[in-house]
C-alpha cells in the first residue's frame, strides 16, 4: 500500500481490507468443520486469520473487485486452515519436515495462492477495465491502467501483452521458490550443523557429549534465561534457610 499511488493506493487499502475481513470469518468457519470436537482450534485462528492479507497483496492494488477481494480471502483462510491440519502432520509424519511454528501454511500456501492469482489477473487486464471511468484515460501518466502496468523493463513497453506480462509473474515466482528453497536448504545444513556442535544439558550446562533430549527441543527451558523461575528457586531457598534458622532458634 505504501508504494502504491493514486487509484492503485485505494484499491489496495479497500481489497486488502475485505479479504483480511473474509479471512477471519472463512477461519473460523474452517477450523470449525475441520477440528474433531467442532470446536474453533486457536492454532487455525492466530494464523490463518492473516492469511487473506498474505494472499491478495500480489494483486491489492488491481481491479479485482470487492466480491474478488473477499472470495481470496475466503480461500485463503480455508486454505490455511487445512494446511494446519492435514498438510502440517503429513510433512511431519512421512517426510520428516517440522514446520513447528507453521510458516508454510501461512506464508507459503498463501503466498503460493498469491502468486498464481497475480498470473491470472495479469492476463485478463485491459485499459477498458481500468479506465472505464477514467475521462483523462488517453493521458499515460493519469491512466490506472498504465499506473499499474507501465511497460519497460523487462518488457519493451511499445512490445508489452497481456500474456507477456503473465509470464513474467510466472517466471517472478520461479525466482521466488527458487531463492526460498536454497535458503531454506542452507539454513537447515546450518542449524543440523549447530544441532551437533551444541552440547548442552536440560539445565544449559556443558556435558561433554550430551545433548537435549528430543522432549527438550522446542522447550525454551533447555536455551532461555528463566528468571521466575530463578525467583521462585531463590524464593523457596530462602524460605528453607528461615525454617531451618526458626527450628535451630527453637532447639
Amino acid at each position: 500500500v505504501a508504494a502504491a499511488d493514486g487509484d492503485a493506493k485505494m484499491r489496495a487499502l479497500i481489497n486488502t481490507y475485505l479479504s483480511l475481513c473474509a479471512c477471519v470469518m472463512s477461519s473460523f468457519a474452517a477450523s470449525a468443520l475441520v477440528t474433531p470436537k467442532r470446536k474453533f482450534s486457536m492454532e487455525h485462528i492466530q494464523n490463518a486469520t492473516l492469511a487473506g492479507g498474505i494472499a491478495v497483496g500480489a494483486v491489492a492494488d488491481m481491479v479485482i473487485t470487492p466480491f474478488g477481494a473477499a472470495f481470496i480471502g475466503t480461500c485463503a483462510g480455508a486454505l490455511v486452515t487445512l494446511g494446519f491440519r492435514f498438510v502440517q502432520p503429513f510433512l511431519a509424519n512421512k517426510l520428516k519436515i517440522n514446520d513447528s511454528c507453521g510458516v508454510h501454511n501461512l506464508h507459503g500456501l498463501s503466498s503460493m495462492f498469491g502468486g498464481l492469482l497475480s498470473v491470472i489477473f495479469a492476463a485478463i487486464a485491459s485499459p477498458k477495465v481500468y479506465d472505464q471511468f477514467n475521462s483523462a484515460a488517453d493521458d499515460p501518466a493519469l491512466s490506472s491502467f498504465k499506473e499499474i502496468f507501465p511497460g519497460g523493463g523487462i518488457i519493451p513497453a511499445d512490445d508489452w501483452s497481456q500474456a507477456k506480462q503473465a509470464g513474467v509473474q510466472v517466471a517472478a515466482m520461479g525466482v521466488t521458490l527458487a531463492m526460498a528453497i536454497v535458503g531454506g536448504l542452507g539454513t537447515g545444513a546450518l542449524l543440523r550443523l549447530v544441532g551437533k556442535v551444541q552440547t548442552y544439558s536440560t539445565a544449559g550446562t556443558k556435558h561433554g557429549a550430551v545433548s537435549l533430549p528430543v522432549e527438550m527441543l522446542f522447550d525454551d527451558a533447555g536455551y532461555i534465561h528463566n528468571h521466575q523461575e530463578e525467583q521462585r528457586q531463590e524464593a523457596e531457598t530462602g524460605a528453607g534457610e528461615d525454617n531451618n534458622n526458626f527450628s535451630a532458634d527453637l532447639v
